[in-house]
């Protein structure tokens, strides 16, 4: 996937994931139609990873790829999960979403599925995709949803608007719910970054999940995060203990 919207300057990046791995990583081009990935996230070097796509057929979007890593050489084809595009209604605005279902054959309706809450920034379904194609490819249903204000929602994008952004998960959790091929008591939420202080404002509306994952997030509101910085810093606590304390 390109992930433009997480990059600064939106500039594009091309990301890849293995499913039963779990490996992820962002792409490099070293050819035509050939790429390499280094030992971590967005790394380059040193390359640890070489792929090759096979363009020459009729469809080069489901073609396979050559994957070598060292001595070892695999060949993939783009993982068969689907994509339902659907319209959350919130505030009286359009967000558009996208319902990611897990391959045929994985496992069987209705699935578990989360719901997906974005971190800081006007992100759109682009940024959180790879992590939602792991959970399809794992037998879950994934909804993820354009912010207001950013891709093809409507409304104004603003940083700080948290209750919003929490009204928003709401209607986006009602809308998952009800879907036929979603199991409506095993449904949870995921908060990524600051996608947890959304999270926990949800919470207080609407606490029946079966699940919450938090994904490198807070749960304290906003505004209280710097006044517990401020305190560990004016106590001469070292930087890495005023991280761990706010943790």
């Amino acid at each position: 996937w390109d992930v433009v919207d997480s990059m600064p300057g939106n500039r594009h990046q091309l990301v890849a994931t293995e499913p039963r791995s779990g490996w992820v990583r962002t792409l490099y081009p070293a050819g035509e139609n050939r790429f390499q990935a280094g030992a971590g996230w967005f790394a380059p070097e040193p390359r640890e990873d070489t792929l090759e796509f096979d363009v020459s057929g009729e469809n080069p979007a489901t073609d396979s790829v050559s994957w070598n890593r060292g001595n070892d050489s695999f060949t993939g084809h783009r993982a068969p999960v689907r994509r339902q595009v659907l319209t959350i209604e919130s505030d009286g605005l359009k967000l558009a979403g996208e319902l990611v279902l897990p391959p045929e054959g994985v496992a069987s309706r209705p699935y578990p599925a989360v719901l997906m809450i974005p971190g800081f920034g006007p992100l759109t379904r682009k940024t959180p995709r790879y992590v939602a194609d792991q959970y399809a490819m794992a037998g879950i249903a994934v909804l993820i949803h354009d912010r207001r204000g950013t891709g093809k929602s409507t409304g104004v994008y603003h940083p700080g608007a948290i209750n919003e952004f929490a009204r928003d998960a709401k209607a986006a959790l009602e809308v998952l719910r009800a879907r036929e091929e979603v199991d409506a008591e095993r449904v949870g939420v995921m908060g990524s970054s600051s996608g947890g202080m959304t999270a926990a404002l949800l919470h207080r509306k609407d606490p029946d999940w079966a699940f919450f994952v938090c994904r490198v997030c807070a749960t304290d509101p906003l505004w209280k995060l710097p006044a517990l910085m401020r305190q560990g810093w004016e106590r001469d606590m070292a930087a890495a203990d005023v991280l761990d304390a706010v943790a």
